[in-house]
């Protein structure tokens, strides 16, 4: 059993809408993603924020799923495919876990929640 004990790390942020990840075992992440409620869709009755954490393993995806994937995400083809890649691809793709959902007023306060939490 392989364990990084890292802190996340941002895939990107603009705003505030972002991803970051952090690996939590063997070939498993963590994907906390945010998004900016009023850019997206222009309703924030519910938060201004919704913060999504999915679970992304390597090695439970099958060859398909990744190819899929990759292809939804536009690296198909691309020899240089990466597991960041390929975490980021499934994740966008839908083949993860969905640990829960937030609506939120608060961007900082609960993303550093979430980080603490998973």
């Amino acid at each position: 059993m392989k364990q990084d004990m890292i802190s996340y790390r941002k895939m990107y942020r603009d705003g505030f809408s972002g991803k970051w990840y952090k690996r939590f075992y063997d070939d498993c992440y963590y994907i906390i993603e945010a998004v900016d409620m009023d850019e997206a869709t222009g309703e924030t009755d519910q938060g201004k924020y919704m913060f999504i954490v999915q679970t992304v393993c390597l090695d439970c995806a099958s060859p398909g799923h990744l190819e899929s994937a990759l292809s939804y995400t536009g690296f198909d083809g691309n020899p240089n495919i990466t597991d960041l890649i390929k975490v980021e691809s499934l994740g966008s793709a839908g083949y993860c876990d969905v640990e829960t959902s937030v609506l939120t007023n608060s961007f900082d306060r609960t993303l550093r929640k979430l980080k603490e939490q998973y």
